[in-house]
């Protein structure tokens, strides 16, 4: 703890406030975080409207380890529940031990994953699993709900609530911890965040996640003002001004430091009358300076030639005989390719797959002709015939194979098409210049062309006629475009030809400007003065444009500064320093820790003769986990290697591995977790599980296994750990999830409850019954079926006394005392197999009468079975009174 208290004494204040409310609650508030964005902001010299309130200063008592320590949650009831999948939502509660385990059974199909799900989705687990509706039903928006209770250790009063999704779950459920198939996955193959953490790294875990929290609000202001910042600014200024050099600097690369100040900018774009009187003085003397009139015809003479390359390349490209060219060459293109299809159904005709020599068939063909040159560069041509191997299939190349594929190739290669291919190529490159042309709008133009209208009114005619030759170029390339989506270059129509704009013109043009550019720089006569009243000229004229877009200059140098500011935020949230912290401090602790919990659940589970090693790492701010495999060569996943068994066994082992790492209290629930275990492991399981509640763990399991179901009965019975059992099942094809004592499946019952079962069908029966109609038989083989089971089970639970088991491996040895059968059982038991063997469903001799028995017949049958069941179980019970042999049970659980 000194070294903890050590380190975050070096932490930025803010961080080390935030420390003191982690070991306060656990997590932080949106206005915890808003103060501490605050502070922030206020170090790095950003405004705030509200301030923080009172700075929290780390004090050693506030790094106590008992603050860490969660109470216990038990987990009463799940229950009732609506809209979640087709579970039935009249239904008394899944009730759970509070002192043991609660063992809940339920068949495939039966709803039972449904309640899984809702377990996960209440409490922790390593895969989320949200809940839904009625997949089988329409929509009707109604969200999942579940009525939960529990108790909170140290809090006598038992807690009911309503749940609803999205809601987020009472978070006191999230210290009990789900296992399932998705779970086990993550823990064999994934990284995942080690969730239980002594309190030095918990802390630091959470302060991590307030650290990433700011971050994230500062990157979307960041995000928001670069957007901001993309708006280009106002252009025109001239270059070497006092203006064009401050707004030089407006750039992310300037820093704060030397960004101008906004008293600076204000002072700079004010304009007053005495300002405007010396630009206006300053304009006549200069304006017909020479130098001015040279230096505007240069720049002229630039844009006219810009002007003069488009145009000729408008005149190329988009002229009547470019136009008349494409339309050409559209037509040949199609003429050749429709002549070399022509030519390759004559080719191909006798071939199983119709439509040879299409476009998708050539270039398929012409990649695998590529291929074949690179795969076979020592083969004759054609390489893609006279390979081993086909470069398609991967299949060897038959004569019949390696024939086809020769005439392929000459197709390819012919004649016909290679042509068309040539125009198609022709074609294509004609249409990439028409896409690559670029024409601008007219009113683009005049704004270039204002200052060449201002050299003198003699160029206003040209100016108008470049002007509408851009129109039209625009209109004719859009019209060509238009051809090109559809391919229908034939349809292009009547377009405005282009004005009569020569190369010649241009160029004249140029050359004049030229020519009077040099003239005028002949008639200066600077003795510098006039080039210090030019640049005086300069500097007002962009001071006075500065006048009138200032504000949009100013915001711009405000947000920069802003920026900077938030990207100094920004980087204050790093979480580079606590990452390695939390590194450090898992690697003394927890790290080894975990490694030896594991090693020790690797014997349990009997996995010592596999590699197994833990990684970590930390991932901002995060505690990761991977089990590694120890392979000689790289693989991706374990589970390439492991078999379904080891994946399974694995997976236990990482769970309870950190299970240890909880401490013993804190609840878990597991879903079918011997999926793929041999029965030495599923032993294990079962052992294991036991072990867990026996140290005071609330251990609820899910399972349809019911030799499972009776492993972990015994090994409950054996430890003297209290037990509960729930069933699940199903009611016909609409009603799932059904929680009845009664409802337990047939091979579970005893004998009572399964004579109580067919009591209940022959009555049902009785209702309709009669024996000359066939329709009956079904019903009578399954009440036949019923009896005829239960006398077997007579013989394990009655007269072996449960001995032994069809679903337990050991021998109950202290039972022998209560096992009796004499020779009037055996007859009287092989009597009633016998006649329940007649219509149980045994295959029958042909001359055997297929007639039903009456209803006074079956009645009578199962009296007799009834009978003797009361008689030998009032025997068992006498001989256990006189043994004074107790038969063991595992103690009553509680619930809430």
């Amino acid at each position: 703890m000194d070294d903890l208290f050590a380190w975050a004494s070096k932490r930025p204040d803010w961080q080390q406030d935030a420390l003191c409310r982690l070991t306060e609650q656990r997590e932080l508030s949106d206005g915890d975080l808003d103060e501490l964005q605050t502070r922030i902001e206020q170090a790095n010299g950003l405004p705030v409207t509200v301030l923080p309130g009172v700075l929290r200063t780390l004090r050693k008592e506030h790094l106590r380890k008992d603050v860490a320590e969660a109470p216990t949650t038990i987990l009463g009831s799940i229950g009732p529940v609506k809209n979640i999948d087709r579970l039935a939502s009249d239904q008394n509660p899944l009730q759970f031990a509070i002192n043991g385990i609660t063992l809940v059974y339920g068949p495939t199909g039966s709803g039972k994953s449904g309640y899984c799900r809702i377990a996960k989705s209440l409490c922790r687990s390593l895969h989320d699993a949200p809940l839904r509706g009625n997949a089988f039903a329409a929509e009707d928006g109604r969200p999942p709900e579940v009525q939960v209770s529990f108790r909170v250790a140290g809090d006598e009063k038992k807690c009911a609530t309503t749940w609803r999704q999205p809601n987020p779950p009472p978070p006191e459920l999230a210290r009990i911890s789900v296992f399932d198939t998705h779970a086990a996955g993550l823990y064999v193959d994934e990284d995942r965040n080690i969730e239980f953490l002594p309190f030095e790294l918990d802390l630091l875990n959470r302060l991590a996640q307030v650290v990433l929290n700011l971050e994230e609000r500062f990157k979307a202001r960041e995000t928001t003002l670069q957007a901001a910042l993309k708006t280009p600014l106002p252009t025109g200024y001239t270059d070497g001004t006092e203006v064009s050099t401050t707004l030089a600097k407006l750039t992310q690369a300037t820093t704060v430091k030397d960004l101008p100040t906004e008293k600076y900018l204000r002072d700079l774009a004010a304009w007053s009358p005495e300002n405007e009187g010396r630009l206006n003085t300053l304009s006549d003397e200069l304006k017909n300076d020479p130098g001015a009139l040279a230096t505007a015809r240069r720049r002229m003479k630039s844009t006219i030639e810009t002007i003069a390359a488009e145009t000729a390349a408008m005149v190329k490209t988009l002229s009547e005989e470019a136009i008349e060219e494409l339309k050409e060459k559209s037509k040949d293109a199609v003429t050749k390719r429709v002549t070399a299809q022509a030519s390759g159904k004559d080719l191909f005709k006798a071939e199983p797959i119709s439509d040879l020599g299409a476009e998708p068939w050539r270039q398929m063909m012409k990649y695998a002709r590529e291929f074949a040159a690179e795969a076979y560069p020592d083969r004759d041509p054609p390489r893609i015939a006279n390979g081993d191997v086909c470069v398609l299939c991967q299949q060897e190349v038959k004569p019949e194979a390696r024939d086809r594929l020769a005439r392929f190739d000459a197709y390819i290669e012919g004649r016909a098409n290679m042509d068309a291919e040539t125009a198609e190529a022709e074609m294509e490159q004609v249409l990439k210049v028409l896409t690559a042309l670029t024409v601008r709008k007219a009113q683009d133009v005049e704004g270039l062309l204002s200052q060449f209208r201002d050299l003198d009114a003699g160029r206003n005619a040209l100016a108008a006629t470049i002007a509408s030759f851009f129109d039209t170029g625009r209109k004719r390339h859009a019209a060509v475009l238009r051809a090109k989506e559809t391919g229908e270059y034939e349809n292009i129509g009547y377009l405005e030809p282009l004005p009569d704009l020569s190369a010649e013109t241009m160029a004249a043009e140029v050359a004049l400007l030229s020519s009077e550019a040099e003239a005028y720089d002949k008639q200066k006569q600077d003795d510098g003065q006039r080039e210090k009243l030019r640049f005086e000229h300069k500097n007002l004229t962009d001071r006075k444009r500065l006048s009138t877009g200032i504000e949009i200059i100013v915001d711009r140098r405000n947000k920069l500064e802003e920026l900077k500011r938030l990207l100094a935020c920004k980087a204050a949230c790093s979480t580079t320093g606590v990452t390695q912290q939390i590194t450090k401090l898992r690697r003394e602790t927890l790290t080894p820790s975990l490694q030896k919990n594991l090693a020790k659940e690797v014997e349990v589970f009997d996995l010592h003769h596999l590699p197994l090693k833990l990684d970590d790492r930390g991932k901002q701010g995060e505690s990761k986990v991977k089990i590694g495999l120890g392979a000689a060569r790289r693989i991706g996943k374990n589970s390439e290697i492991l078999s379904e068994g080891e994946q399974r066994a694995l997976a236990l082992a990482g769970f309870f591995a950190e299970l240890k790492e909880i401490g013993s209290t804190h609840g878990i629930a597991v879903d079918d977790p011997v999926s793929s275990l041999d029965h030495s492991r599923m032993e294990a399981v079962a052992k294991r599980l036991v072990e867990e509640a026996a140290s005071g763990r609330q251990v609820i399991i899910f399972t349809h296994n019911l030799t499972f179901h009776y492993a972990v009965t015994s090994e409950a019975l054996r430890a003297g750990v209290p037990l509960r059992t729930e069933w699940i099942a199903r009611q016909g094809t609409d009603l799932f999830g059904i929680i009845d004592d009664t409802n337990r499946p047939w091979l579970a019952m005893t004998v009572n409850q399964r004579l109580a079962k067919i009591e209940s069908e022959i009555a049902s029966l009785g209702r309709t019954y009669n024996h000359d109609e066939e329709t009956h038989r079904l019903a009578v083989r399954t009440v036949y079926t019923m009896m005829r089971e239960t006398w077997e089970r007579i013989v394990e639970e009655i007269l072996f006394a449960g001995v032994i088991d069809r679903f337990r491996p050991e021998v109950m040895t202290l039972r022998l005392r209560a096992a009796h059968v004499e020779q009037d059982d055996y007859k009287t038991v092989h009597e009633g197999m016998a006649t329940c063997s007649r219509y149980s469903g045994h295959d029958q001799a042909k001359e055997t009468s297929p007639s039903l028995p009456t209803f006074t017949t079956i009645r009578t049958d199962f009296d007799s079975l009834k009978t003797y069941a009361n008689k030998a179980k009032d025997r068992k019970t006498k001989l256990e009174k006189e043994g004074k042999v107790f038969e063991a049970a595992p103690p009553i659980a509680e619930i809430l």
